[in-house]
């Protein structure tokens, strides 16, 4: 009984160790458990800033293409014919745009080969084909505007295509016209800078302007707006031209109303920059600053 007695006592003792290392095995693996949560939050932890900064970036990305879009030269095209030799009421022929239309490019070079085509009286940005003008003014009801050279601060531009005339039955509507032309290309551009949807536009590749103290500047403007004293509108617009990665700042000192301004800019800037002004409605969240860069 005593040797049975002990052989218990011996299993107890093996039993109770088994059970010891299973407990510890299961400590260990809680451990191990503990640290691979812990390594799976971070991970997850360090893929939600990565997403938030991808989706930084693609609001960047998106407002800077935004404000390219916006900022993108709009051309008005007219062309204009006269023969002294014809009774004044003949004499001028005119082909033109109303409103003109969207390049979608900022750069006068890159326009060279592009070309503007309109199937219908409108496209689908509901810009106009043009009007062509014999004697009355008529819609152009297709048309095709191609820059065929941009070189040497000119434009070469053919435009062709069907419009109204109604000046008889054979040229009643859908008169086929064609025409080639140059113009002169502006010394400068202007750019619109719309501070409702962002305080930096994009002028082209490498340049870009961005106002620096919009906050500021607003502060003066909702205090003048609120005392209805116009010409007690005093303050700066500070901003900065960004040029090939090197930045030159600006100033627009505004004395006696907004209307009443000084520009002072870095004089090493290799941008001319001039300021036409700013309209403001912050009521209704509109504040637009015009330049004109060249």
């Amino acid at each position: 009984e005593k040797e049975k007695i002990e052989i218990s006592d011996e299993d107890a003792e093996k039993e109770a160790e088994t059970k010891a290392l299973e407990a510890q095995d299961a400590a260990d693996q809680a451990v191990h458990a503990q640290k691979e949560a812990e390594t799976k939050a971070q991970e997850a932890e360090s893929a939600a800033e990565e997403a938030s900064r991808a989706r930084t970036e693609a609001d960047k990305k998106a407002q800077e293409l935004e404000n390219a879009a916006n900022n993108a030269a709009s051309a008005q095209v007219e062309a204009e014919t006269k023969d002294e030799k014809v009774k004044y009421e003949m004499s001028s022929v005119r082909l033109y745009h109303n409103n003109g239309f969207h390049t979608h490019t900022s750069d006068f070079k890159s326009l060279q080969g592009k070309k503007f085509v309109w199937k219908n009286e409108y496209n689908r940005d509901e810009e106009e084909a043009g009007t062509l003008y014999v004697q009355e003014h008529e819609a152009v009801r297709e048309g095709t505007i191609e820059i065929q050279k941009v070189e040497n601060g000119q434009m070469t531009i053919k435009w062709s295509g069907r419009a109204d005339v109604g000046w008889s039955r054979k040229y009643g509507s859908k008169v086929p016209f064609e025409t080639v032309f140059t113009a002169k290309i502006p010394a400068s551009v202007p750019y619109i800078l719309d501070a409702s949807k962002s305080v930096r536009m994009t002028i082209d590749d490498k340049t870009a302007l961005e106002i620096l103290n919009l906050e500021e500047f607003n502060e003066e403007v909702m205090r003048v707006s609120e005392s209805r004293v116009w010409d007690s509108f005093h303050t700066v617009l500070k901003f900065r031209l960004i040029h090939a990665k090197e930045e030159y700042p600006g100033e627009v000192l505004f004395t006696n109303g907004k209307n009443n301004f000084e520009l002072k800019m870095e004089k090493a800037c290799p941008k001319k920059v001039e300021f036409k002004g700013v309209d403001y409605n912050l009521r209704v969240n509109y504040e637009v600053f015009r330049f004109e860069i060249s």
